[in-house]
């Protein structure tokens, strides 16, 4: 057992370490009715074990013990997981309680993290309990001669899912993509058994914290606080708020028991500036309190104010009395010095904020998707976030890396996407405090679930672990039911000359429309809930129209083509990216040398280590995902007219392509604004080195797309739309800001060096507004300027900047000349990852 020890305040958390791992193929599992429930068993057993660290994933241990390559992500070597895929694990330690860490009145509880993904736990040699859902905590009540002073074992057995899964027959209406169908039947993110974005490393382990903790038999069960009603009185901001408490407690009367709830909230120099508390007499395990605050400082999302959060405390004690010996209600009992005597006590932040969703089912004239927080309408520029590692043990390591390029980028939402596990408190709480929203999915991705019994009790025991683990956070602005499994259910059926036939009902999907949805409504209320993304509600499928927030993929051919320019109406895009090749340096740690001049043509890729990682989980050409290098290729030949031998040469082609295709598609919807009312691209960063639509590598190597994204992303920026049908250019000004912005601006042709426009003017707060127009010559660079004496973000200071415009592109831009420019007007820093 680790002296690591929490004491928060009342309850008693220990970590439980000094884990072994022996592993066993499946074949003799089943042969020999291999069956272990102690580590002296285990270690009588023959079998090898290794030190295991914990929170973990096996492969990870068999890297450190030399059994698998170190660097897994090298060439091939992610392949060599497969075979691992029908290997039983068993976890095992011993701990020693000593009675000092025994204290009485108190309960014990043996709680399991996050345990990949089916299992069988034996505490001391008995069976303790059973899981088979990788992407919530477990935790099991111990009786006292479970937690009694003393030596404890504990032996978990997870069984391989792939093993697991063939005990359940897949329903016909059910299918997923080609290496997902058994995620359909277990509980476990899909991205684990290989898509477009991540390899398959299907794994197990004890991927999160091990804990024995005690808890004060009179404690706080639960409590979720409510910011339920804002307004202004006389300019400042008040709040209604409602507490809703759940204590455990064997008082025979209530009335015995306060809760007391404070918070407070400190200004940029420490001071505080708001505060609220109220105590209230228990009538009920299970309270309401109201609460009232007055000058409310309000959390807010990036580019619209502060993400103010409180300090808040919620303390349960004894009620006072008098001399008498009377109760005085609602009041808490103190010691001597007035300090509350406390029976137990839950600390956290809040941030006092509304959130709402307005939507119509279908885009057009007279559509809508877009947010509010506190009644103030809201553009989102976002990015959709994926795992930040292969093996979750590790995605905590890596997510603060991935939220802070988000925010340097100028992201005020993330979206965390449904093939992922769902995030910890060390994402949300980044998220609380520099406001950035979050859009979460739950975890079902790109697949028709089975709706029975089993599949809606595991569900359900789910999403309410996940919404008393989420709602607490303000960031949190939606719940998703889940990712594109609206749109499988499209292309579920049949066809008839082009025609679809016998497609399946989406709005018939048991789990996130009864499920999910009854669970959020029951356990949340306060925040908007969408069944899928896109969601094909009975509008959108009835009538085959396009819904009003899309995920916006289409050919990806030219970025600027039929699809992306006039075709898609949405007025919320929750997906869309483009390829960009990391750079040279990135690829030469993962594509060996000889291996990196054969990644093929716009057909064809047939290297085994390219369509590794891009990432096909096989090394077969025509594999489901070996697409992605040959569509990179065409990117290129669309843009350049070819594309080079020279991985030099092709990388910067193919980082430009993507660079100029999301600076287009983040512009384009800035400019539709309002009508248009966000967009989350993909994506910020990989999370494993691989061919992709992430603007960061891998390596935490930026490609040429984060700058050009993060210029375009500013809270003021001039941008250009395209040519009408005259020909001429209007150049326009987007602001994000609060305040309005008076700003002198030019545009200037590179080739030519004159100034084709230049002017003055006030652009109005929250705003879009089209400056003037101009002919831009085909094949043109242009340089757009602005600045202001006045006008940053909090209404302060100067505001100036640099952004370019390309004249018709055509196909076969001539990459010297483009470079040239970019250089000379300031608009490129040196690149990461090439050459001089």
């Amino acid at each position: 057992m680790s002296d690591n020890i929490t004491n928060n305040m009342t309850s008693i958390k220990i970590n439980i370490e000094n884990w072994r791992l022996a592993i066993c193929p499946n074949s003799r599992v089943e042969r020999g009715k291999v069956d272990f429930r102690t580590p002296e068993e285990l270690r009588d057993s023959g079998l090898e074990t290794i030190p295991a660290n914990v929170p973990g994933n096996f492969e990870l241990d068999l890297i450190k013990a030399g059994k698998l390559p170190e660097d897994i992500f090298a060439g091939t070597n992610i392949l060599k997981l497969q075979d691992l895929e029908c290997m039983h694990l068993w976890y095992s330690t011993e701990y020693e309680i000593d009675a000092a860490r025994c204290p009485e009145d108190y309960d014990a509880f043996l709680k399991f993290e996050g345990t990949d993904t089916v299992s069988e736990i034996y505490l001391d040699g008995e069976l303790l309990g059973r899981t088979e859902n990788m992407l919530i905590p477990h935790e099991f009540a111990l009786d006292p001669e479970q937690a009694k002073p003393g030596r404890h074992t504990v032996v978990v057995h997870i069984i391989p899912v792939s093993v697991y899964a063939r005990k359940f027959d897949l329903p016909a209406k059910c299918w997923g993509m080609k290496y997902t169908q058994d995620s359909l039947l277990v509980r476990k993110a899909p991205a684990m058994y290989g898509w477009d974005i991540m390899p398959r490393a299907l794994s197990g382990g004890l991927w999160r914290p091990v804990t024995l903790t005690f808890k004060p038999r009179r404690r706080i069960r639960g409590q979720y606080l409510i910011t339920s009603n804002i307004w202004q009185d006389k300019g400042r901001w008040q709040a209604e708020l409602t507490l809703k408490a759940a204590v455990e407690t064997d008082f025979d009367d209530l009335r015995d028991l306060t809760l007391t709830l404070r918070g407070t909230h400190r200004d940029k120099a420490g001071n505080v500036d708001s505060r609220f508390e109220k105590s209230d007499t228990l009538y009920s395990v299970n309270h309401v309190m109201q609460i009232h605050v007055d000058d409310v400082r309000l959390w807010w999302p990036k580019n619209y104010g502060d993400p103010a959060l409180y300090d808040v405390e919620l303390i349960l004690s004894r009620t006072a009395f008098n001399d008498r010996g009377e109760r005085i209600f609602n009041k808490p009992e103190t010691d001597g010095k007035g300090d509350i005597v406390i029976l137990d006590r839950v600390t956290f932040r809040h941030g006092i904020r509304t959130v709402e969703l307005e939507r119509t089912s279908l885009a057009g004239p007279d559509g809508k998707f877009y947010f509010r927080v506190n009644d103030k309408k809201i553009f989102v520029l976002g990015s959709n976030w994926v795992p930040a590692d292969t093996f979750p043990s590790r995605i905590d390591d890596y997510t603060i890396r991935g939220l802070e390029l988000a925010d340097d980028i100028g992201c005020n939402m993330i979206r965390c996407w449904g093939g992922s596990p769902y995030p910890s408190d060390v994402l949300y709480d980044y998220c609380d405090e520099h406001g950035i929203m979050v859009w979460q999915d739950f975890a079902m991705a790109c697949g028709l679930y089975p709706d029975d019994e089993r599949m809606c009790k595991l569900i359900r025991e789910e999403a309410v672990s996940v919404v008393k683990a989420l709602r607490k956070h303000p960031s949190l602005a939606l719940w998703s039911g889940d990712n594109e499994n609206d749109i499988f259910c499209q292309w579920r059926g049949g066809a008839v000359e082009g025609r679809l036939i016998n497609q399946v009902d989406p709005n018939h999907n048991k789990l996130t429309r009864e499920v999910i949805a009854g669970v959020v409504e029951r356990y949340d209320g306060f925040r908007p809930y969408i069944p899928s993304s896109p969601y094909m509600d009975e509008e959108v499928f009835a009538t085959k129209r396009l819904p009003s927030e899309d995920h916006l993929w289409g050919p990806r051919d030219y970025f600027k083509g039929e699809y992306y320019y006039k075709q898609s109406i949405a007025h919320f895009a929750s997906e869309t990216g483009y390829h960009g090749c990391p750079s040279p340096a990135s690829l030469r740690r993962f594509i060996s040398e000889e291996a990196l001049e054969n990644r093929g043509d716009g057909q064809i890729c047939t290297d085994p280590e390219w369509l590794v990682h891009s990432a096909s989980m096989e090394t077969d050409p025509g594999a489901p995902f070996a697409y992605r290098v040959p569509l990179m290729t065409r990117q290129v030949e669309r843009l350049f007219g070819q594309a080079p031998d020279n991985i030099e040469t092709y990388a910067l082609m193919s980082q430009i392509s993507q660079a100029e295709a999301m600076k287009f598609f983040v512009e384009h919807f800035r400019i539709g604004k309002w009508y248009r009312s966000g967009i989350i691209w993909w994506n910020i960063i990989d999370g494993w080195p691989q061919i992709s639509d992430a603007v960061v590598d891998w390596y935490g190597v930026k490609k040429l797309a984060y700058t050009y994204i993060k210029r375009s992303q500013q809270p003021f920026c001039l941008m250009c739309d395209e040519p009408e049908s005259d020909g001429l250019v209007t150049l326009c000004a987007a602001s994000d800001l609060h305040h309005p912005i008076e700003i002198s601006f030019s545009v200037s042709d590179a080739l030519t060096g004159k100034k084709v426009l230049f002017g003055s003017t006030k652009v109005e707060p929250d705003s879009t507004a089209r400056l003037a127009r101009f002919k831009a010559l085909p094949g043109h660079f242009y340089l757009l300027k602005w600045n202001s004496d006045g006008g940053s973000r909090d209404g302060s200071g100067a505001v100036k900047g640099l952004n370019h415009f390309c004249g018709d592109i055509g196909e076969g831009v001539n990459l010297a000349a483009y470079k040239a420019f970019m250089q000379n007007s300031g608009l490129w820093e040196k690149l990461e990852g090439f050459g001089e």
